[in-house]
């Protein structure tokens, strides 16, 4: 951003919000939950305690996977300069599906006597999740975290991670609150009455693509309702990819996003993809989320209206797709092919043509090559996994939307120099070229643990 307003004498820093405050954090655990944190320990050290709902999951209990978490790359920052500040972190068992978000009475009264911003994060993800499921956890379980910010004492803010996509029926996303697809209590009403099996989740479903958009629109639209006084922050990120500054560029722990076929492409596997070369892809760092996240809360906690910023590059910094898979396809790379090269295409019979000549065929061959040399046959499986992942993100890469920032441009502008720094929001600033070459190197090294 070109120019910058004047900082007022009365300015204060965003981690001098923070300081003696306790925070309450869902979905902390997870992959933005747990750069949060880790952000939030390190830059704002005053902080009092972070309080994290944890589930007991898959039988291991909170502190096995709290100990897990925070054996994470992630956090070698923090434990090698500022170990004290793991203390600060507190697990609380409970599941925002389950009535007073699962926790103890005792817990329960302890929040409530102490915390006073909330980040609420927890959602699943998975957009083939049957409607009941999605509905329970991204509908019920941000009603119940709104019940719960209203018992708290001294709320004074809550942060709700939605997704830009929640209004993927639009072309142009503002930074306002839409109207919901359905109403909560018709929608209760219908997943209780009657089977959701495919054709009728389709009908509810209406213009949206999955369950997990159309349930992510509906607890937008919850939280405009019921909020009340509470002071309201609504953060939407597009396609979030790894870290692209600190506290170690390239870090992520999933396959999710375009992250599979980011790497698809750059062995040389990947070579037709659904939609069109201008298209505009839309991707934004985890680290700037996070951090939009961070100063959001420490500027809005003064107003009683509902805020929403869009966490997006579609209009600040665009990139199309074209542009992407060539700059991915710069990057040297053990490809499996030579002259690797990615076609677009808006037909479904080109698609399959080209992906059975192109990708299919050569897969195969490779196969036989590697069985005649001694070496494990692996190609025909990874084209099938990567077919499947590319099937999932078909709408997404078949469509294309604008999303507005003016708010969170706005928001940067009232930063001083030094938070604008710290707490790096600003899409504007980002080299493609630069931050394709670090996911690609962050996916070698924390995902394929590879160590060149």
């Amino acid at each position: 951003m070109a120019a910058f307003n004047k900082i007022s004498s009365t300015y204060k820093p965003v981690a001098e919000y923070y300081a003696g405050k306790s925070l309450f954090i869902t979905g902390g655990t997870g992959f933005l939950g747990k750069v949060l944190i880790e952000k939030l320990l390190y830059s704002c050290k005053d902080i009092d305690k972070i309080y994290i709902l944890v589930r007991n999951k898959n039988n291991i209990e909170v502190n096995k996977r709290m100990n897990q978490m925070l054996n994470n790359p992630l956090f070698t920052r923090l434990k090698q300069n500022k170990a004290d500040c793991l203390t600060k972190l507190i697990p609380i068992v409970g599941d925002i599906t389950e009535r007073n978000l699962g926790m103890t009475p005792a817990d329960e009264r302890l929040l409530i006597e102490k915390v006073s911003v909330v980040f609420h994060s927890a959602a699943t993800v998975q957009f083939n999740d049957r409607l009941p499921e999605a509905v329970r956890v991204n509908v019920e379980g941000t009603k119940n975290i709104i019940d719960f910010c209203h018992k708290l004492k001294n709320i004074d803010m809550l942060v709700h991670i939605s997704t830009v996509y929640a209004n993927c029926d639009r072309k142009i996303i503002e930074e306002i609150v839409y109207p919901p697809p359905v109403d909560f209590t018709e929608l209760n009403t219908s997943i209780q009455t009657v089977s959701c099996d495919e054709k009728t989740t389709t009908n509810i479903l209406g213009n949206k693509p999955n369950t997990y958009t159309f349930t992510k629109a509906i607890a937008e639209s919850l939280i405009e309702k019921e909020h009340g006084k509470i002071p309201t922050v609504i953060i939407r990120p597009s396609i979030v990819g790894p870290i692209k500054n600190d506290p170690y560029p390239g870090w992520l722990d999933n396959w999710f996003g375009g992250t599979s076929l980011f790497w698809y492409t750059s062995i040389g596997l990947l070579r037709i993809l659904p939609g069109s070369a201008d298209g505009v892809v839309d991707i934004i760092p985890v680290d700037y989320v996070c951090n939009l996240m961070i100063v959001a809360a420490a500027k809005c906690q003064s107003s009683k209206l509902l805020h929403v910023y869009n966490s997006c590059t579609s209009e600040c910094n665009p990139v199309t797709m074209n542009e992407l898979t060539k700059l991915v396809l710069q990057e040297k790379n053990n490809k499996y092919f030579a002259y690797p090269k990615v076609h677009f295409t808006t037909s479904k019979n080109m698609m399959m043509l080209l992906s059975f000549v192109l990708e299919t065929i050569p897969a195969y061959v490779g196969d036989v090559w590697l069985w005649i040399t001694g070496r494990k046959m692996r190609l025909v499986k990874l084209h099938s996994i990567m077919n499947n992942h590319r099937e999932k993100l078909e709408y997404f890469t078949s469509n294309y939307w604008q999303a507005r920032c003016n708010n969170t441009k706005s928001l940067i502008v009232s930063l001083s120099d030094a938070d604008r720094k710290t707490f790096c929001c600003d899409s504007t600033d980002i080299n493609w070229k630069e931050y394709i070459q670090t996911y690609l190197v962050g996916i070698r090294k924390y995902l394929l643990r590879s160590s060149d």
